[in-house]
């Protein structure tokens, strides 16, 4: 029993301290809009250019997507989780409709908070072996926000090369 509400404690304060954290709450705050901003980007491309690519070097629409997704789970689970056994998720957007699509989206959403919310505010500074050197797990984080953003920028060609006008931008 002892055992039982030491155990209780430590999460209670480990919970208490991540909420406490301002890098934390702010990202979170941030990656909900963010959250927002994408799915509204994929909802205004109709299914049938999912597979629209700009030029043949390009990722198609739906490629787009599904890289973003394997892009949160790379990055917390190899980095902020530091899980060394960590695998890509099985996506592949030849063989998804665009709800698939979302509910990937939001999965990966939903599990990229998860992981922020848990990291033991005291852990942020600490380095991680990232594939280019070393860098820190705040780092990482906010690594998680440009990555989206970049490809979200791309998906706003896309949707203007095929007539559609983007989602109006939610940056706050």
């Amino acid at each position: 029993m002892k055992h039982m509400i030491l155990l209780l404690a430590l999460l209670w304060n480990g919970a208490l301290l991540a909420q406490q954290d301002p890098f934390i709450a702010d990202f979170l705050l941030r990656w909900e809009n963010a959250r927002q901003y994408t799915l509204q980007m994929v909802e205004a491309m109709p299914e049938r250019h999912f597979d629209f690519r700009p030029v043949k070097e390009e990722m198609t629409f739906g490629e787009q997507c599904l890289h973003m997704v394997s892009n949160i789970y790379n990055l917390t689970n190899r980095y902020i989780q530091e899980d060394s056994l960590y695998q890509k998720p099985d996506t592949h957007s030849s063989v998804m409709d665009k709800q698939e699509v979302l509910n990937w989206i939001n999965k990966a959403f939903d599990d990229a908070s998860d992981v922020v919310a848990n990291t033991d505010p005291r852990d942020l500074d600490t380095l991680t072996d990232f594939f280019d050197g070393p860098i820190s797990k705040r780092r990482v984080i906010m690594l998680l926000n440009d990555h989206q953003s970049h490809h979200r920028g791309q998906m706003v060609v896309y949707l203007r090369l095929k007539g559609i006008s983007p989602p109006k931008y939610v940056g706050w």
